[in-house]
C-alpha cells in the first residue's frame, strides 16, 4: 500500500509505475486484490478521475490511458465476481469517456 501513498505526490511517472505494479500484483494475489478494491475510489481519483493532473501533460495522458486499459481488463476478468470493480469501471467510463477517447486519439 506504500505505492498508493507515494502516488499522492505530484510525479506522474511514479503514479504510472504504481499503476503498473498494482496491476501486476492485482492479477496474482487475492489478498492484494482485496486491499486495492478497498482503496479503488482513491486510486481512480489519483490516476484518471482527477481533472487537474500535474504536469507534464504527456505523462498525464499516458497515466489516464494505462488506468483505463487496466480497469477495462480488471472489469472483464473480475467484474462479475466483484461489484466494486464493476462500479468503479462504470463510474470511470461514464465520467471520463470523452477525455479517454481524446487521449487515445492523441497517442
Amino acid at each position: 500500500m506504500k505505492c498508493i501513498i507515494v502516488g499522492k505526490i505530484y510525479y506522474l511517472k511514479i503514479r504510472y509505475s504504481c499503476v503498473q505494479l498494482i496491476d501486476y500484483l492485482f492479477q496474482r494475489a487475492v489478498i492484494f486484490r482485496k486491499k486495492i478494491i478497498d482503496n479503488l475510489p482513491e486510486i481512480l481519483d489519483l490516476t484518471i478521475c482527477c481533472d487537474k493532473l500535474p504536469l507534464p501533460k504527456n505523462w498525464a495522458s499516458k497515466l489516464k490511458v494505462l488506468t483505463y486499459k487496466t480497469m477495462t481488463e480488471w472489469n472483464n476478468k473480475f467484474g462479475d465476481k466483484n461489484t466494486q470493480i464493476k462500479i468503479g469501471y462504470n463510474y470511470m467510463k461514464n465520467n471520463q469517456q470523452a477525455s479517454i477517447e481524446q487521449e487515445l486519439e492523441n497517442q
